[in-house]
């Protein structure tokens, strides 16, 4: 009977274990279709930022997008930056530089809750976060890849990846549901990017809704994905050497880079993020110059990634790749 009643006990925690999980996995499905929900009608949104490179160098500046529907919408970056990208019905259109991979990355979290692989169907909770005892926090596939809410409202509000730190640090009401108007990311502990919504509006669905291609622009294949890390193989590639001049300086540290990768696998685009060395960051970058990946196939294609490469330099080793 003892016996019995112990192997009941047994299977009601494991149930409540069970539970629990798919209830936390049901949270992250409830928020992106918050995210989902509030973005789904044409919208006009302004945004002001203030970003820093590799090496410093500050950049601030305003971003104008106006979404009218999946194939057609339009971006302004001004300031620091001068970029204008059109989504036409046929294509996408760019007069100007190039937008940096934070500020991409900044404006996808904005509207979605991004992450290195698809959706999880299982999340495992964790100790809420230092400093943030308000908060219930989960993980995925790894301890190092964080996921938290705040108790109080249906929000996530920080995410750490490995050690990109992102934290939605005010929030509000669009179309009745939570999002974020405010984001600062940090990397090792250092802010930089800070990003704060000025203006969010609905768009009337029923007005003009035709993007005009800006005088100009040159048409551009755009990426279908952003991500934080790399989720493809690497099949070849050189190993990024240990610099003379940061060995001297005893140099090391994780050296972050943002790249395009092709529908080949071929890496371009290169633009250094975050670095604790000159030396290092010419290195990392020389070495993934030469990467190739395995193409990964999606609807029925191959696709195109942009995403964020962290190359760890360690004392005395060489050199450690984290994938």
């Amino acid at each position: 009977m003892l016996r019995r009643l112990l192997i009941l006990l047994f299977c009601t925690a494991l149930s409540a274990i069970g539970y629990a999980q798919n209830n936390i996995s049901s949270q992250f499905y409830e928020m992106q279709e918050a995210f989902n929900q509030a973005y789904s009608k044409p919208w006009h949104r302004i945004v002001s930022f203030e970003m820093s490179n590799a090496e410093g160098e500050i950049t601030s500046g305003t971003v104008d997008e106006k979404t009218y529907s999946r194939v057609e919408s339009s971006l302004t970056v001004t300031g620091g930056i001068n970029l204008t990208k059109v989504k036409h019905s046929s294509a996408v259109y760019v007069t100007g530089q190039d937008a940096p991979y934070l500020l991409k990355l900044a404006l996808t979290m904005l509207t979605q809750l991004q992450m290195s692989y698809s959706t999880p169907s299982r999340l495992e909770p964790v100790s809420p976060l230092k400093g943030a005892p308000d908060f219930s926090c989960f993980t995925a596939r790894e301890p190092t890849e964080v996921f938290c809410r705040d108790k109080k409202l249906p929000m996530i509000r920080v995410i750490r990846a490995r050690n990109l730190f992102i934290m939605f640090n005010r929030i509000g009401k669009f179309r009745d549901q939570y999002v974020p108007l405010r984001i600062e990311m940090a990397v090792n502990g250092k802010v930089l990017m800070k990003m704060n919504v000025e203006k969010l509006e609905e768009l009337d669905p029923s007005g003009a809704s035709s993007v005009a291609v800006p005088p100009g622009a040159r048409p551009v294949s755009e990426s279908l994905m952003l991500t934080f890390g790399i989720t493809r193989q690497q099949i070849k590639g050189a190993v990024p050497s240990y610099p003379l001049g940061a060995q001297s300086q005893q140099d090391s540290g994780d050296v972050l880079i943002a790249a395009h990768i092709d529908e080949s696998g071929a890496v371009s685009a290169l633009e250094p993020v975050s670095s604790p060395s000159l030396f290092l960051t010419k290195s990392a970058m020389t070495a993934l110059s030469t990467w190739k990946f395995a193409s990964v196939y999606e609807a029925g294609g191959p696709s195109d990634i942009d995403t964020l490469f962290t190359l760890q330099y360690v004392i005395p080793k060489a050199y450690k790749f984290k994938q």
